[in-house]
């Protein structure tokens, strides 16, 4: 009960967030969430489909793909800090996001003509090319402007390069509807289309490993959006090698096996790199202490001998000076020698080291 409630003010926050940094790109993302609510059970109710796939699946999967591209888009502008160029980016970003599913929805429902069907068509695609021209932006600025952690930066400029890889091969309104190109182009349109979410979601977990040196961490991303790209390629390969290579043939599951393969070899060679890192550094930083604690050491011994030895030098003195007092007062009971000079020789000079008093008892002696 309590994670409902804590995820439902989150969700709260995130909306009066959103709302506050571009109200217009906010309602739309609340209207593209509903179109998601409210396509999803016509899937199952209306029995029409088209090649066995329901007439009502294109509409579902723009109003998805909207809605996490405004919340996506939100989230970068909301770390751009304040962006001129987010506001024109994200009213357009809204536009597409309100205009595109419903006119697949009037494709569906009003079942047009041929001629409408096309003229509805065009409209789309000029549609997804203002969301093209705005995602282009969106990327130029993201060059331009940090978004407050190098790791996190590189990770959403290169998923919007390959989200807009993925915009340019969209099947019914990108470069192979313009070419007229056969082939399945829907996997690779579908998986470079949500780079610009997972990508940002791989660099913000690398992120918070702080394990991980900075420039091991975007590695890791620039591996991770190579690897990404590459699966997107070999799913254009697939398609551009016609209708005959539809489906996962033995080259492209092939290709994808090396793809993965190099992925992860390449994910492991920079982990074995950062551990290299972080075993000298811990080698430099315990030879370093321990060269502290010696220095500390030897300072501490020399302190303590030169410590002792003014000791002694001041026990000496006390005593030479006691010796004096003495002799003078017996030079005075007996009479002094004029012109003679008194050598003294220090009682304790003339005993061996292991024969001499200790301070307590020298000092005992001058007392009394």
């Amino acid at each position: 009960m309590s994670g409902t409630i804590t995820a439902a003010a989150s969700a709260r926050n995130a909306l009066q967030v959103g709302y506050r940094l571009h109200p217009v790109l906010a309602a739309a993302t609340g209207a593209t969430a509903a179109g998601v609510a409210l396509i999803f059970p016509l899937q199952a109710l209306d029995p029409v489909t088209v090649n066995g796939v329901s007439v009502w699946a294109t509409p579902f999967d723009l109003f998805a793909s909207m809605t996490l591209m405004c919340v996506t888009v939100l989230w970068l502008g909301h770390r751009l800090g304040g962006s001129p160029l987010f506001g024109k980016a994200g009213l357009a970003v809204a536009a597409v996001a309100i205009l595109e599913p419903w006119l697949a929805v009037l494709r569906v429902v009003l079942e047009p003509s041929p001629a409408l069907g096309a003229q509805l068509g065009t409209a789309m695609a000029l549609v997804h090319l203002g969301l093209f021209a705005a995602s282009a932006a969106l990327a130029v600025e993201l060059f331009r402007r940090p978004l407050g952690h190098p790791t996190i930066d590189w990770a959403a400029r290169l998923g919007m390069l390959v989200t807009l890889f993925g915009m340019a091969v969209d099947p019914s309104r990108g470069l192979p509807a313009l070419l007229e190109a056969g082939g399945d182009w829907a996997p690779a349109h579908a998986v470079a289309l949500h780079a610009v979410q997972l990508l940002p979601l791989v660099g913000w977990a690398l992120s918070r490993r702080r394990e991980l040196k900075v420039p091991h961490q975007v590695t890791l991303v620039a591996v991770a959006a190579a690897s990404y790209a590459a699966v997107m390629l070999v799913l254009c390969w697939q398609a551009a090698r016609g209708p005959g290579a539809s489906g996962a043939d033995p080259l492209t599951v092939a290709a994808l096996v090396v793809v993965v393969a190099g992925g992860a070899s390449s994910t492991a060679s920079v982990l074995a790199h950062a551990r290299e890192v972080r075993h000298l550094a811990l080698e430099a930083r315990t030879a370093s202490e321990k060269r502290q604690a010696a220095a500390a050491q030897a300072a501490a011994a020399k302190a303590s001998m030169a410590m002792a030895r003014a000791r002694r030098v001041a026990l000496q003195q006390r005593v030479t000076q006691g010796l004096l007092r003495q002799r003078k007062g017996s030079e005075k009971d007996r009479g002094a020698v004029p012109g003679a000079t008194l050598r003294i020789r220090h009682p304790i000079e003339r005993l061996s080291p292991d024969e001499r008093p200790t301070e307590i008892a020298v000092l005992a002696t001058v007392s009394a």
